[in-house]
Protein backbone atom coordinates (compact mmCIF):
# COMPACT_ATOMS: atom_id res chain seq x y z
CA UNK A 1 0.00 0.00 0.00
CA UNK A 2 1.46 3.49 -0.82
CA UNK A 3 2.18 5.49 2.38
CA UNK A 4 0.08 8.48 3.16
CA UNK A 5 2.38 11.46 3.43
CA UNK A 6 -0.44 13.63 4.79
CA UNK A 7 0.46 12.03 7.60
CA UNK A 8 3.76 11.98 8.87
CA UNK A 9 5.33 15.63 6.79
CA UNK A 10 5.79 18.06 9.13
CA UNK A 11 5.13 21.17 6.68
CA UNK A 12 1.60 19.95 6.65
CA UNK A 13 0.78 21.19 9.88
CA UNK A 14 -2.93 22.29 8.83
CA UNK A 15 -3.87 19.19 6.52
CA UNK A 16 -2.54 16.87 9.46
CA UNK A 17 -4.98 18.16 11.92
CA UNK A 18 -7.66 17.38 9.79
CA UNK A 19 -6.83 13.41 9.23
CA UNK A 20 -6.86 10.80 12.66
CA UNK A 21 -5.90 7.36 12.10
CA UNK A 22 -5.13 3.97 13.26
CA UNK A 23 -2.06 3.36 11.42
CA UNK A 24 -3.37 2.73 7.50
CA UNK A 25 -6.44 0.43 8.86
CA UNK A 26 -8.33 3.12 8.92
CA UNK A 27 -8.24 6.63 7.72
CA UNK A 28 -10.69 9.87 8.66
CA UNK A 29 -10.33 13.53 7.10
CA UNK A 30 -13.07 15.36 8.09
CA UNK A 31 -13.84 19.34 7.22
CA UNK A 32 -12.34 18.96 3.61
CA UNK A 33 -12.77 22.11 1.61
CA UNK A 34 -12.11 23.52 -1.83
CA UNK A 35 -8.45 24.27 -0.21
CA UNK A 36 -7.46 20.80 1.04
CA UNK A 37 -7.43 19.68 -2.92
CA UNK A 38 -4.03 18.32 -2.51
CA UNK A 39 -4.65 16.98 1.01
CA UNK A 40 -7.64 15.30 -1.04
CA UNK A 41 -5.92 13.71 -4.39
CA UNK A 42 -3.01 12.27 -1.66
CA UNK A 43 -6.08 10.37 0.24
CA UNK A 44 -7.49 9.04 -3.09
CA UNK A 45 -4.07 7.86 -4.09
CA UNK A 46 -4.34 5.08 -1.20
CA UNK A 47 -5.01 1.35 -2.17
CA UNK A 48 -7.89 1.65 0.63
CA UNK A 49 -11.84 1.16 0.07
CA UNK A 50 -12.70 4.92 -0.08
CA UNK A 51 -15.70 6.19 1.04
CA UNK A 52 -16.04 10.24 0.28
CA UNK A 53 -19.32 11.93 1.71
CA UNK A 54 -20.42 15.13 0.18
CA UNK A 55 -22.14 17.42 2.83
CA UNK A 56 -21.85 20.62 0.50
CA UNK A 57 -21.36 21.76 -2.94
CA UNK A 58 -19.70 19.43 -5.66
CA UNK A 59 -16.93 17.86 -6.72
CA UNK A 60 -16.04 16.07 -9.89
CA UNK A 61 -13.53 13.14 -10.20
CA UNK A 62 -12.28 10.77 -12.63
CA UNK A 63 -12.86 7.26 -11.91
CA UNK A 64 -10.91 5.00 -14.17
CA UNK A 65 -10.95 7.45 -16.80
CA UNK A 66 -14.54 8.32 -16.78
CA UNK A 67 -15.65 11.81 -15.18
CA UNK A 68 -18.40 11.48 -11.94
CA UNK A 69 -19.86 14.21 -10.50
CA UNK A 70 -20.91 14.16 -6.20
CA UNK A 71 -23.30 16.66 -5.39
CA UNK A 72 -24.30 16.88 -1.99
CA UNK A 73 -26.12 15.35 -0.16
CA UNK A 74 -24.22 12.21 -1.47
CA UNK A 75 -21.72 9.21 -0.57
CA UNK A 76 -19.40 7.81 -2.83
CA UNK A 77 -18.02 4.25 -2.20
CA UNK A 78 -15.38 3.19 -4.07
CA UNK A 79 -13.49 -0.40 -3.51
CA UNK A 80 -9.97 -0.61 -3.59
CA UNK A 81 -8.57 -1.44 -7.12
CA UNK A 82 -10.89 1.72 -8.84
CA UNK A 83 -8.41 4.85 -9.26
CA UNK A 84 -9.65 7.97 -8.43
CA UNK A 85 -8.72 11.95 -9.25
CA UNK A 86 -10.09 15.14 -8.20
CA UNK A 87 -10.91 17.39 -11.56
CA UNK A 88 -12.54 20.30 -9.94
CA UNK A 89 -14.11 21.17 -6.61
CA UNK A 90 -17.20 23.42 -5.86
CA UNK A 91 -16.37 27.24 -3.31
CA UNK A 92 -18.91 25.50 -1.39
CA UNK A 93 -17.41 22.34 -1.07
CA UNK A 94 -17.63 20.23 2.33
CA UNK A 95 -16.60 16.91 2.85
CA UNK A 96 -15.77 13.36 4.96
CA UNK A 97 -13.07 11.27 3.45
CA UNK A 98 -12.76 7.51 5.25
CA UNK A 99 -10.38 4.80 4.06
CA UNK A 100 -10.63 1.37 4.92
CA UNK A 101 -7.84 -1.46 4.69
CA UNK A 102 -8.92 -4.62 3.08
CA UNK A 103 -7.95 -6.11 6.71
CA UNK A 104 -10.32 -3.68 8.28
CA UNK A 105 -13.08 -4.61 5.85
CA UNK A 106 -12.38 -8.45 6.46
CA UNK A 107 -12.86 -7.82 9.95
CA UNK A 108 -16.65 -6.18 9.71
CA UNK A 109 -17.88 -9.27 8.38
CA UNK A 110 -20.75 -8.10 7.21
CA UNK A 111 -23.70 -10.09 5.63
CA UNK A 112 -24.05 -9.61 1.95
CA UNK A 113 -20.66 -7.37 1.92
CA UNK A 114 -20.40 -9.28 -1.22
CA UNK A 115 -23.66 -8.32 -3.23
CA UNK A 116 -23.59 -4.45 -1.45
CA UNK A 117 -19.87 -3.94 -2.88
CA UNK A 118 -20.15 -4.96 -6.50
CA UNK A 119 -23.19 -2.96 -6.59
CA UNK A 120 -21.70 -0.12 -5.38
CA UNK A 121 -18.74 -0.46 -7.79
CA UNK A 122 -21.06 -0.35 -10.81
CA UNK A 123 -23.15 2.57 -9.04
CA UNK A 124 -20.38 4.13 -6.27
CA UNK A 125 -22.35 7.57 -6.14
CA UNK A 126 -25.38 7.32 -3.81
CA UNK A 127 -27.36 10.45 -3.11
CA UNK A 128 -29.62 10.66 0.11
CA UNK A 129 -31.40 12.55 2.15
CA UNK A 130 -31.32 14.65 5.50
CA UNK A 131 -32.05 11.48 7.38
CA UNK A 132 -29.20 9.48 6.03
CA UNK A 133 -26.57 12.68 6.51
CA UNK A 134 -27.53 13.22 9.79
CA UNK A 135 -26.51 9.15 10.49
CA UNK A 136 -23.45 9.49 8.79
CA UNK A 137 -22.74 12.99 11.12
CA UNK A 138 -23.42 10.68 14.26
CA UNK A 139 -21.04 8.40 13.01
CA UNK A 140 -18.64 11.01 12.30
CA UNK A 141 -18.20 12.23 15.34
CA UNK A 142 -18.84 8.65 17.78
CA UNK A 143 -15.51 7.73 14.69
CA UNK A 144 -13.53 10.97 15.78
CA UNK A 145 -14.19 10.85 19.58
CA UNK A 146 -12.94 6.89 19.13
CA UNK A 147 -9.74 8.09 17.37
CA UNK A 148 -8.92 10.96 19.32
CA UNK A 149 -8.39 8.20 22.15
CA UNK A 150 -4.72 7.16 21.47
CA UNK A 151 -4.41 5.82 24.36
CA UNK A 152 -7.24 3.20 24.47
CA UNK A 153 -5.89 -0.59 23.69
CA UNK A 154 -9.10 -1.62 22.39
CA UNK A 155 -9.61 2.12 19.72
CA UNK A 156 -9.23 -0.56 16.70
CA UNK A 157 -12.22 -2.69 18.34
CA UNK A 158 -14.63 0.47 18.83
CA UNK A 159 -13.68 1.57 15.40
CA UNK A 160 -14.65 -1.99 14.28
CA UNK A 161 -17.93 -1.94 15.91
CA UNK A 162 -18.78 1.63 15.68
CA UNK A 163 -18.58 1.07 11.45
CA UNK A 164 -20.32 -2.34 11.16
CA UNK A 165 -23.37 -0.70 12.84
CA UNK A 166 -23.29 2.10 10.48
CA UNK A 167 -23.12 -0.33 7.53
CA UNK A 168 -26.13 -2.29 8.96
CA UNK A 169 -27.79 1.05 9.81
CA UNK A 170 -27.30 1.85 6.53
CA UNK A 171 -28.59 -1.52 4.98
CA UNK A 172 -32.04 -0.88 4.15
CA UNK A 173 -31.20 2.69 2.29
CA UNK A 174 -28.20 0.24 0.43
CA UNK A 175 -30.99 -2.20 -0.13
CA UNK A 176 -33.46 0.57 -1.55
CA UNK A 177 -30.54 1.93 -4.01
CA UNK A 178 -30.00 -1.55 -4.88
CA UNK A 179 -33.67 -2.54 -5.83
CA UNK A 180 -34.20 0.44 -7.80
CA UNK A 181 -31.65 -0.84 -10.55
CA UNK A 182 -32.35 -2.94 -13.68
CA UNK A 183 -31.14 -6.96 -12.87
CA UNK A 184 -29.52 -8.15 -16.01
CA UNK A 185 -28.53 -11.61 -16.26
CA UNK A 186 -25.04 -11.56 -15.13
CA UNK A 187 -26.32 -9.72 -12.00
CA UNK A 188 -27.96 -12.88 -11.40
CA UNK A 189 -25.09 -14.83 -11.93
CA UNK A 190 -23.17 -12.99 -9.62
CA UNK A 191 -25.90 -12.94 -6.74
CA UNK A 192 -26.09 -17.11 -7.42
CA UNK A 193 -22.07 -17.36 -7.76
CA UNK A 194 -21.70 -15.38 -4.16
CA UNK A 195 -24.72 -17.14 -2.57
CA UNK A 196 -22.98 -20.41 -3.53
CA UNK A 197 -19.46 -19.44 -1.96
CA UNK A 198 -21.04 -18.63 1.23
CA UNK A 199 -22.46 -21.89 1.03
CA UNK A 200 -19.35 -24.15 0.14
CA UNK A 201 -16.16 -22.28 0.33
CA UNK A 202 -14.99 -24.35 3.21
CA UNK A 203 -15.29 -27.59 1.37
CA UNK A 204 -14.95 -26.50 -2.48
CA UNK A 205 -12.27 -23.37 -3.33
CA UNK A 206 -12.88 -24.49 -7.33
CA UNK A 207 -13.64 -22.31 -9.75
CA UNK A 208 -15.53 -25.90 -12.06
CA UNK A 209 -17.47 -26.50 -8.81
CA UNK A 210 -19.23 -22.96 -8.86
CA UNK A 211 -19.35 -22.85 -13.27
CA UNK A 212 -20.89 -26.48 -13.03
CA UNK A 213 -23.42 -25.08 -10.22
CA UNK A 214 -24.64 -22.28 -12.77
CA UNK A 215 -24.36 -24.46 -16.38
CA UNK A 216 -22.04 -22.40 -17.49
CA UNK A 217 -18.09 -22.03 -18.66
CA UNK A 218 -15.72 -21.78 -15.66
CA UNK A 219 -14.19 -19.05 -18.72
CA UNK A 220 -17.46 -16.90 -18.79
CA UNK A 221 -18.27 -17.31 -15.10
CA UNK A 222 -14.52 -15.64 -14.44
CA UNK A 223 -15.05 -12.65 -17.09
CA UNK A 224 -18.73 -12.28 -15.58
CA UNK A 225 -17.38 -12.12 -11.84
CA UNK A 226 -14.17 -9.58 -13.03
CA UNK A 227 -16.17 -7.40 -14.89
CA UNK A 228 -18.69 -6.63 -12.04
CA UNK A 229 -15.97 -7.10 -9.14
CA UNK A 230 -12.58 -5.43 -10.47
CA UNK A 231 -11.87 -9.35 -8.56
CA UNK A 232 -11.36 -12.75 -10.17
CA UNK A 233 -14.19 -15.42 -9.11
CA UNK A 234 -10.86 -17.35 -7.78
CA UNK A 235 -9.91 -13.69 -5.59
CA UNK A 236 -14.06 -13.80 -3.87
CA UNK A 237 -13.52 -17.87 -2.95
CA UNK A 238 -9.90 -17.16 -1.39
CA UNK A 239 -11.46 -13.83 0.80
CA UNK A 240 -14.22 -15.97 1.92
CA UNK A 241 -11.68 -18.62 2.94
CA UNK A 242 -8.92 -16.35 4.23
CA UNK A 243 -11.87 -14.52 6.16
CA UNK A 244 -12.57 -17.91 7.53
CA UNK A 245 -9.36 -18.99 8.36
CA UNK A 246 -8.44 -15.89 9.91
CA UNK A 247 -11.19 -15.73 12.64
CA UNK A 248 -10.54 -19.03 13.55
CA UNK A 249 -6.69 -18.59 14.50
CA UNK A 250 -7.53 -15.16 15.81
CA UNK A 251 -10.51 -16.11 18.30
CA UNK A 252 -10.90 -20.25 19.02
CA UNK A 253 -8.57 -22.75 20.35
CA UNK A 254 -8.30 -25.00 17.89
CA UNK A 255 -5.17 -26.48 16.71
CA UNK A 256 -3.67 -25.31 13.40
CA UNK A 257 -4.56 -29.12 12.05
CA UNK A 258 -7.47 -28.93 13.47
CA UNK A 259 -8.55 -25.35 11.55
CA UNK A 260 -6.99 -27.29 8.16
CA UNK A 261 -9.47 -29.88 8.67
CA UNK A 262 -12.67 -27.55 8.70
CA UNK A 263 -11.72 -25.91 5.61
CA UNK A 264 -11.05 -29.13 4.15
CA UNK A 265 -7.31 -28.38 3.01
CA UNK A 266 -5.27 -32.07 3.00
CA UNK A 267 -2.98 -31.60 5.69
CA UNK A 268 -1.91 -28.82 7.98
CA UNK A 269 1.29 -28.11 5.89
CA UNK A 270 -1.20 -27.41 3.05
CA UNK A 271 -2.93 -25.11 4.43
CA UNK A 272 0.18 -23.44 5.77
CA UNK A 273 1.43 -22.94 2.19
CA UNK A 274 -1.80 -21.40 1.27
CA UNK A 275 -1.80 -19.10 3.94
CA UNK A 276 1.60 -17.78 4.09
CA UNK A 277 0.84 -17.25 -0.20
CA UNK A 278 -2.23 -15.17 0.59
CA UNK A 279 -1.18 -13.24 3.67
CA UNK A 280 2.63 -13.13 3.60
CA UNK A 281 3.14 -15.29 6.97
CA UNK A 282 1.94 -18.35 8.17
CA UNK A 283 -0.76 -19.48 10.25
CA UNK A 284 1.34 -20.18 13.33
CA UNK A 285 3.05 -16.18 12.94
CA UNK A 286 -0.23 -14.51 12.67
CA UNK A 287 -1.87 -16.37 15.52
CA UNK A 288 1.11 -14.79 17.49
CA UNK A 289 1.21 -11.62 16.22
CA UNK A 290 -2.96 -11.13 17.37
CA UNK A 291 -4.29 -11.23 14.02
CA UNK A 292 -2.19 -8.81 11.77
CA UNK A 293 -0.48 -10.04 8.72
CA UNK A 294 1.70 -8.96 6.74
CA UNK A 295 0.03 -8.01 3.51
CA UNK A 296 -3.49 -7.12 5.29
CA UNK A 297 -6.08 -8.55 3.35
CA UNK A 298 -3.63 -9.13 0.32
CA UNK A 299 -5.77 -11.85 -1.71
CA UNK A 300 -3.41 -14.08 -4.17
CA UNK A 301 -3.66 -16.01 -7.08
CA UNK A 302 -4.03 -20.17 -7.71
Amino acid sequence: MESLNIITEPDREDARAKVESIEEDFILAQELTVDDKELIEELCRSDNTKIIVCQSGAVELRIDMQCTTIESPAMMILTPERRIEPLSISPNFGAIFISMSDRFIDMLNINSRAQMFMTLRNNPVIQFDTNIMSAVESYRELISRSLSHTQNPYRMEVVENFTRAFFYACGFYFHEFVGKRTSTYQDSIVEKFILLVRENYRLHRRIGFYADKLCITPKYLSKVIKQSSGQSAVEWIDSYVLLEARAMLKSSHMTIQQIAGELNFPNQSFFGKYFKRMTGMSPKEYREGGGKSRRAGQRGRR
